[in-house]
């Protein structure tokens, strides 16, 4: 879920239930076949099973019941600051953008222009 939730970050995860569900949430999901627990991005809805996906992956994992998603990420702290972004109004954002596979291209042209900026000033 980088760049908006990174390694060691803390997070706080409630239960919700399917009605509290919305397109945008970052939820934690159960894999019981892989034996994982993964936080992703819902990116979509048919009927009762829910499109996840991680922001910064290129495809979709797929759809997955309501009783795999263990519940929302409500809350991220980094090195004891709360982060907020990622889990606002801008989700819908950030969905529209993952769905369009746009996200990859954003930041590799922002680490681009910021590569050329930082070898400038350091010339």
């Amino acid at each position: 879920m980088s760049p908006f939730i990174k390694d060691g970050d803390m997070i706080t995860v409630y239960p919700v239930s399917e009605d509290q569900i919305r397109t945008g949430d970052v939820v934690t999901v159960v894999y019981e076949e892989r034996e994982r627990l993964v936080i992703h991005r819902i990116i979509g809805k048919n009927g009762k099973t829910w499109m996840i996906k991680g922001d910064n992956n290129s495809n979709a994992d797929g759809f997955v019941k309501e009783e795999r998603i263990l519940g929302r990420v409500e809350k991220v702290e980094r090195n004891g600051r709360r982060i907020y972004f990622g889990l606002g109004r801008e989700r819908l954002f950030i969905v529209w953008i993952t769905r369009m596979n746009l996200y990859l291209q954003l930041i590799r042209t922002y680490r681009s222009i910021m590569r050329k900026f930082v070898e400038k000033e350091i010339l």
